[in-house]
């Protein structure tokens, strides 16, 4: 198991030395979460096991999603956090008019199939 170490800023206007060590730093932290998948949290913990101490898990969080902001990370290397799905999305149907009634038509050709009037569980 490697070593991933979580690059930080010191405060203060960084040197163009230092800014690029960070930027490198950043590069490898990058390149080590894209061999895990999970959430920006989830990547907290998942990070645990690879040096990240309990207390740098807020900094980690913010980092991954700075770098999924700024495309050194890909937007989707996060999973879905069911808790917070969207409610109301439309739904973009594909492909054109004659498959979308095509499918429908298959559907319903086969939906009296699925009729069910009574629990096969309850008396």
């Amino acid at each position: 198991m490697s070593v991933i170490v979580l690059p930080k800023r010191s405060r203060g206007r960084p040197s163009a030395d230092t800014t690029k060590q960070y930027e490198q730093e950043r590069d490898a932290f990058c390149r080590a979460i894209l061999k895990i998948n999970s959430s920006s949290r989830g990547w907290a913990y998942i990070l645990e096991e690879h040096g990240l101490a309990k207390g740098d898990f807020d900094a980690a969080q913010r980092l991954i999603n700075q770098c999924r902001k700024n495309g050194s990370l890909p937007v989707d290397i996060c999973s879905e956090d069911e808790g917070r799905v969207a409610d109301h999305l439309e739904g973009i149907t594909e492909g054109d008019p004659e498959e979308f009634a095509e499918g429908w038509v298959d559907y319903l050709s086969d939906a009296h199939e699925q009729y069910m009037p009574f629990s096969f569980w309850r008396p």
